[in-house]
C-alpha cells in the first residue's frame, strides 16, 4: 500500500520536526533552571522565615475578608432606613461595587446573581411536583423528571458525576491509566498505551511506526467511546426505569418478602458464585422468584412499564391460587357420583339382560362374538355407558367381571 505508506511517513516527518522542535526547547529551559536552582538554593533558608510569615498573614487576611462579606452581606440585605449612617455609607460603596469592583467582587456579584435564578429554578419545580401530586396525576414519568431536576440544581457535584460526558470522560482516563500500566513490558508495538514521554522517544527512534501505532490507537478509542456511550445510555434508561418502579416495588417486597432476594444474592455471591449461578441457584430454591422470572420472560415487556412489578406480581399470585386449588380427578365427591352411576348403571344393565333372558357366554364364543355385529342391547349398553361417562373399553371390562361373577 505505497500511498498509505507515503500518508504516513508524511505523518511522521511532520511531528518527528515538532519533536525536534520540542525538545530544543525543553533542553533550553531545563539549562536555565539548573542555573537558577544554584542561585535559588542559596536563598531558600532566607526566605523560609518570610514564607511563613506571608502565610501567616494570608491566613488573617482571608479571616478578614470573610468578616467582612458577612457583614456586607448584612448591609446589602437590609432595608436603608434600618441601616445606620456608617452603614448607609458602605451600601452606597457596594452598590458602586457592582458595575466598578474588582474581578473578585464582580464574579460574586455574578455568583449570587446565578444562585438566586437557581433558587428560583427550585421554586418553580417544586411548585409543579407538588401541583401534579395534589391533582392525583398518573404522570409518574413526569413527576420523576422533575424530582431529578430539583436534584441536579441541589447537588451540582452530584450530578455532574451522573452526566454521560463526565462518565465516559472518567472511565476512558480510568482504563488508559490501567492499560499503560498493565502494558510496561510489552513491546510497543503491541501496546494500548504509551506514556507521552515514551511515544516522543518513539518518534524520534521510528516516526514512520509510531505514526502508524498512533492511527490504530486513534481508531480503537473511537469504537471504545462508542461502546462506551452505548452502555452509560443503558445504564441510566435502567436506572430511570428502575427509580420510576421503586414505589411499586417496595409494596411488593412487604407484601412478598421472598422476592426481595438481595440479601440472598449477597450470601451467594460471598460465597464465590458468579451472576448466572447466583440466578440459577435462586431459581432452585425460591418458587416465587422462578415463577416471577417464567413471567418475565413470557412478558418482557413488564421489564420497561413503571407498573411492571406490579403485573408480574399480579400473575404470580394468579399461578400459586390455581396450585393449591384440588383437580377434579381428586375430588372424592365427583369420585363418589361416579362409581354411584356405575352402580346404577350395571342395575340397569343386569335388569335389561334378565328381560332378554341373560347372555351366557364362554370365551371362545365372545371371541368369536366380537367379529359380528353388536346386537340392540349391546349398543344400548354402550349408549348408557357414554352417558354416565364411562368409556366403551371400561364397559366391555364390566360385563366381562359380572360374567365371571356369573350374573349374567
Amino acid at each position: 500500500m505505497p500511498n498509505e505508506n507515503e500518508k504516513h511517513e508524511k505523518l511522521a516527518k511532520d511531528k518527528l520536526a515538532e519533536l525536534t522542535k520540542q525538545r530544543e526547547e525543553r533542553q533550553k529551559k531545563n539549562a536555565e533552571a539548573r542555573d537558577a536552582a544554584t542561585d535559588d538554593q542559596s536563598g531558600k533558608e532566607k526566605t523560609k522565615e518570610g514564607d511563613e510569615q506571608a502565610a501567616k498573614d494570608a491566613q488573617e487576611a482571608r479571616e478578614k475578608a470573610d468578616a467582612q462579606a458577612k457583614e456586607d452581606k448584612r448591609i446589602l440585605e437590609a432595608k436603608t432606613e434600618d441601616l445606620s449612617e456608617e452603614d448607609k455609607t458602605r451600601k452606597v460603596e457596594l452598590d458602586k461595587l457592582k458595575d466598578k469592583g474588582t474581578d473578585e467582587d464582580k464574579a460574586k456579584v455574578l455568583k449570587d446573581a446565578a444562585q438566586e435564578k437557581i433558587n428560583s429554578r427550585i421554586g418553580e419545580l417544586t411548585s409543579s411536583i407538588k401541583k401534579l401530586e395534589s391533582e392525583g396525576s398518573k404522570d409518574k414519568q413526569t413527576i420523576e423528571s422533575l424530582k431529578r431536576e430539583v436534584d441536579g440544581l441541589k447537588n451540582p457535584e452530584e450530578a455532574k458525576k451522573s452526566d454521560p460526558q463526565e462518565v465516559m470522560k472518567k472511565v476512558m482516563s480510568d482504563r488508559a491509566t490501567l492499560h499503560l500500566e498493565e502494558d510496561k513490558g510489552k513491546p510497543r508495538e503491541e501496546r494500548r498505551e504509551i506514556s507521552d514521554e515514551e511515544l516522543n522517544d518513539w518518534f524520534i527512534d521510528d516516526a514512520l511506526k509510531a505514526q502508524i501505532w498512533m492511527t490504530k490507537h486513534e481508531v480503537r478509542l473511537s469504537e471504545d467511546r462508542k461502546q462506551l456511550h452505548t452502555l452509560i445510555e443503558a445504564k441510566k434508561m435502567q436506572k430511570d426505569i428502575q427509580d420510576r418502579q421503586a414505589p411499586y416495588v417496595k409494596k411488593i417486597n412487604e407484601a412478598h418478602p421472598e422476592l426481595n432476594t438481595t440479601k440472598r444474592e449477597d450470601e451467594l455471591i460471598a460465597e464465590g458464585k458468579n451472576p448466572t449461578e447466583v440466578h440459577n441457584t435462586l431459581l432452585k430454591e425460591n418458587e416465587k422468584y422462578r415463577l416471577a422470572d417464567a413471567i418475565v420472560r413470557e412478558h418482557p415487556g413488564y421489564l420497561t412499564k413503571d407498573n411492571g412489578p406490579e403485573l408480574v406480581v399480579q400473575e404470580m399470585e394468579k399461578r400459586l391460587s390455581k396450585k393449591e386449588t384440588p383437580k377434579k380427578e381428586d375430588n372424592p365427591s365427583k369420585d363418589e357420583e361416579k362409581d354411584k352411576k356405575i352402580a346404577e348403571l350395571e342395575e340397569e344393565l343386569a335388569r335389561r339382560d334378565d328381560e332378554d333372558g341373560g347372555i351366557t357366554s364362554t370365551r371362545s364364543a365372545e371371541k368369536k362374538a366380537e367379529d359380528k355385529p353388536k346386537s340392540d342391547i349391546e349398543k344400548q349398553r354402550v349408549v348408557l355407558a357414554g352417558k354416565a361417562g364411562i368409556s366403551e373399553e371400561k364397559l366391555a371390562a364390566r360385563v366381562e367381571h359380572r360374567k365371571k361373577r356369573g350374573l349374567m
